[in-house]
């Protein structure tokens, strides 16, 4: 019997969220007995066996914690996944990151200096913010294995919090390559002409994922003379980089089309030249993978841990900056040469095929059917 847990889950959601609901469902198809535990209404309707704790943020957090404490006082050997830090769970999988790094993400992700300036206030006095990194602590130091999804997640782990690398498992997430694949018919621009461009944007935290330096990049590209276009998905408000689009006088070469469904996301990718994720923080968003699979190439940021699959020049692109539009337009550009996009997508497709989904769902239940000293010393 495994049980899952998380402070919230909404199926449609995005990010961890629909992680949960794939791995829930791969599961179920694999013969275990499988139980989700979690703060949110939405989810009891989809999964027979769920648990939701009701009521304010912190008294739904209070009553997962003894949900848990007493399915693991009645089942001693109960293995329990948090995807969130739910203190008295086996095994973490950090999702997010450390939160302290996410939280001077969103601090550098900001343009107003005053802004940035008053972060360190604001945090210190949020109240929910302060339990969330001091049970993100507590969690990692008392769970008997933890899970990262980049090798630069583990090693800011075992360096911040100090546990043995051993206990820390690296297991890199996968997508439905079903679905995530390159058009069975061929390019899906093959006869795209030298010099123009189509990008895509897809992330549901718009300031957080780098949207402003994206269009600061488009609108460098067509002062350039490329032909380049950028499209929007996800759920975030769109009026202020509307806003900043007219500014710099690419408005009409900016289409937000809101929050899509995983194949719309798919026949983006695959319409698409290149994804531009120039992402302030990010452990291993799984839009980098699903863009590879489809055959579009990526650039992103030093700090996405997904850069690690990248090569850089032969399927993408990593820069260091996330502010650094003129070097996002310049790696862009590289593209406008049909032969250069047809050979980078190729390479793209070629890297997605290595992440599927059911392969690394297996590896998670491995991991957390086995004896953790003897499986973190692996990874995948």
């Amino acid at each position: 019997m495994l049980m899952v847990t998380t402070d919230r889950w909404r199926p449609d959601g995005g990010g961890r969220e629909r992680y949960l609901a794939e791995l829930v469902a791969h599961i179920s198809a694999r013969g275990r007995r499988v139980s989700v535990l979690c703060g949110s209404p939405a989810a009891a309707a989809v999964f027979a066996d769920c648990r939701v704790q009701r009521g304010p943020r912190p008294l739904r957090e209070l009553r997962l914690r003894a949900a848990v404490r007493d399915a693991r006082a009645a089942d001693p050997a109960l293995r329990v996944l948090a995807l969130s830090p739910v203190c008295g769970a086996t095994h973490y999988q950090l999702h997010d990151g450390l939160f302290e790094d996410a939280f001077a993400a969103e601090r550098d992700a900001m343009r107003s200096r005053l802004r940035r300036a008053l972060v360190p206030a604001s945090i210190a006095f949020n109240h929910h913010r302060q339990r969330l990194m001091a049970d993100q602590m507590r969690m990692i130091s008392q769970a008997q294995a933890v899970m990262a999804f980049s090798r630069a997640a583990a090693n800011a782990v075992v360096e911040r919090v100090g546990i043995p690398a051993a206990r820390v498992a690296i297991a890199r997430p996968g997508v439905d390559l079903s679905r995530f694949r390159p058009d069975p018919n061929g390019d899906a621009r093959p006869n795209a002409s030298a010099g123009t461009l189509r990008l895509a944007f897809v992330g549901h935290n718009f300031a957080l994922k780098g949207l402003t330096t994206a269009i600061e990049a488009l609108d460098r590209l067509r002062r350039n003379g490329v032909n380049a276009t950028l499209t929007v998905a996800g759920a975030d408000r769109p009026a202020w980089y509307r806003s900043l689009a007219g500014r710099l006088g690419v408005a009409t070469a900016v289409r937000f089309a809101g929050a899509l469904a995983p194949d719309a996301v798919a026949d983006l990718y695959r319409a698409s030249d290149l994804l531009v994720h120039p992402t302030f923080y990010d452990p291993f968003p799984r839009v980098v993978i699903e863009a590879l699979a489809c055959g579009c190439p990526v650039v992103t940021t030093a700090r996405c841990g997904a850069a690690e699959m990248l090569t850089d020049g032969e399927n993408g692109f990593v820069i260091d900056d996330p502010c650094d539009a003129p070097s996002i337009a310049r790696r862009a550009a590289e593209l406008t040469d049909p032969s250069r996009r047809s050979a980078v997508r190729r390479a793209a497709a070629d890297a997605g095929r290595r992440f599927e989904a059911a392969g690394h769902f297996d590896r998670v239940i491995e991991w957390l059917e086995s004896i953790p000293r003897d499986l973190a010393e692996r990874s995948w």
